[in-house]
């Protein structure tokens, strides 16, 4: 399928063509982003080298790049526009994306990764550091330093609070993976 969601925004300021996007585009695009999504992820996991800010951070932060663009402007067409239709792409959704997002947040290998690089003593600038300690502490509050018993309730308290928002029609309009 020609999708509009999955190319690069052509306009003058890089806005979607909302003129060619259709309902029927956005559950394809969601599920392609989210699959390049864990292939980067996969990248840096595969990655030998010693973690360090450009190999782990910086990937981390460049990662998903398709998934955030997809969902930007998913979410604020469903707010803005909302439909039965659109509401009910939302519910599929919404679980790809709490399983997805809590695949990475609680990534145990991933997290030991991240930590390294908050306790090496590399050489970073001010917002360097910063990021890794907002990166760090980001998986410490969603989850990866618990034990793994922990983790396991937590993954299921994850997925009974995403149905509860499906039934409630409560979805998120921002993705953000930790």
């Amino acid at each position: 399928m020609n999708n509009p969601l999955t190319k690069d925004f052509k306009s003058k300021f890089g806005l979607p063509p909302f003129e060619e996007i259709k309902p029927k585009h956005y559950l394809p695009a969601f599920k392609k982003a989210i699959a390049d999504h864990k292939t980067e992820i996969e990248l840096i996991l595969k990655n030998k080298e010693k973690p360090t800010f450009r190999n782990t951070i910086n990937a981390l932060e460049n990662a998903g790049s398709l998934l955030s663009k997809v969902s930007r402007v998913f979410f604020n067409v469903l707010s803005a526009d909302s439909s039965d239709e659109l509401q009910k792409i939302a519910a599929k959704v919404t679980p790809l994306l709490s399983k997805h997002r809590v695949s990475i947040s609680l990534n145990v290998s991933l997290f030991k990764k991240v930590k390294k690089v908050y306790e090496s003593n590399e050489e970073l600038n001010d917002e360097q550091q910063r990021l890794v300690k907002i990166t760090y502490d980001n998986f410490m509050l969603n989850g990866s330093g618990l034990d793994s018993k922990k983790r396991a309730l937590l993954k299921k308290i994850n997925q009974k609070k995403t149905l509860i928002f499906i039934k409630k029609k409560c979805f998120f309009s921002r993705w953000r993976p930790i």
